[in-house]
């Protein structure tokens, strides 16, 4: 059988960068599901735009409630990769739900030997200080924009990110 990919978007950058991610994956031939972890209703801007295409393409499940977790959490259907684009450089603080439990299920994923590769950052890593939040993505590997994270430094945030990768977007190194 085809690899399956489950990719978990949140709203903001991040979450149009899994968008985006998963119409390519699809486009290559992959068997591939954007999870929208964040109502589309409360979406916008490049988020909202790419939701709307890959939405387009059939490629969006809803995860947004407690029943569509519930729903997803009993299905058989087992990913071999998790996309993590849920939360970006910008998080700081708690992971609300359904959120945190969306980052538990894609780690109970990776111990029945999924790969989670994280967009950015680790959801539920905080990029500056390195702190892991009440729930984060355990990743095998991070695709970094630009740069290394300074938070990806400190000692805190070992055993989150994987193996880092940098990623050319075309912004100058220093702007990191």
């Amino acid at each position: 059988a085809d690899a399956q990919i489950f990719s978990f978007c949140g709203g903001g950058n991040n979450g149009g960068d899994g968008y985006v991610i998963t119409r390519h994956l699809a486009n290559m031939g992959a068997q591939v599901t954007a999870y929208a972890v964040v109502d589309p209703e409360k979406l916008d801007g490049d988020a909202q735009v790419n939701y709307a295409i890959a939405d387009k393409l059939g490629l969006i499940e809803p995860l947004h409630t407690r029943e569509q977790l519930v729903a997803l959490e009993t299905e058989n259907r087992r990913p071999h990769v998790v996309v993590d684009a849920m939360l970006g450089t910008g998080f700081t603080g708690e992971v609300r739900e359904p959120m945190a439990s969306v980052i538990h299920l894609a780690n109970s994923y990776r111990e029945k030997d999924a790969r989670i590769i994280a967009v950015d950052v680790p959801s539920g890593l905080d990029c500056d200080t390195g702190q892991p939040g009440n729930a984060t993505i355990q990743a095998d590997v991070t695709v970094s924009f630009v740069a290394v994270k300074r938070g990806y430094l400190q000692q805190e945030s070992q055993g989150y990110g994987g193996r880092v990768v940098i990623a050319e977007i075309g912004a100058p190194g220093w702007l990191a």
